[in-house]
């Protein structure tokens, strides 16, 4: 497998497809923010969505497991907040590398079904109401991470790129997808 690059931190790290728990424990020590109570971090701008905004990414298995949920909010920095339809009250929802998803980007800790922030916050900042591309099979594009962190999920560092875009830049090569 080729290796390649992240950066965490201005910092040039090799990586190949999976993150080590050396790299995961680095990423979490340069990333606290992303699961901080604080309000509003420098910088930071916040735009919230009713729950049916998601509703395409929640497997319909899963539905009645979210069925609580009023509103998800996205900040530009890659946090999330979730506001519950019971108790009205929000919470900025912590991030982990789920160990059911090991692919070694961020999900939702006890949301995860609703996919990558990465995702999340490529739809709300990049797109905005706009529908995300897919291609002629009808699945989603890729979102690259310019800089190769998974962990950096702040919107100026993502992209939609083609299968084939994504496949030259990590590999050099195309992909018969």
């Amino acid at each position: 497998m080729q290796k390649y690059t992240i950066k965490v931190c201005g910092e040039e790290i090799p990586y190949n497809n999976k993150l080590s728990d050396e790299l995961i424990k680095k990423l979490q020590i340069n990333y606290p923010f992303l699961n901080t109570k604080d309000k509003i971090l420098p910088g930071e701008e916040w735009k919230k969505y009713p729950y049916t905004f998601w509703k395409d990414l929640i497997p319909q298995s899963r539905a009645s497991q979210y069925s609580y949920i009023k509103e998800i909010g996205v900040s530009s920095k890659g946090r999330v907040r979730i506001t519950d339809n019971r108790t009205e009250e929000t919470f900025i929802a912590e991030q982990e590398n789920d160990i059911n998803y090991p692919d070694g980007y961020l999900r939702v800790k006890g949301y995860a079904s609703l996919g990558h922030v990465y995702r999340m916050v490529a739809r709300t900042f990049i797109l905005g109401d706009e529908e995300e591309p897919k291609d002629e099979n009808k699945k989603l594009y890729p979102i690259h991470h310019i800089d190769n962190n998974g962990y950096n999920n702040s919107w100026e560092n993502l992209m939609y790129v083609s299968p084939e875009e994504h496949s030259k830049i990590h590999f050099g090569k195309t992909n018969n997808l």
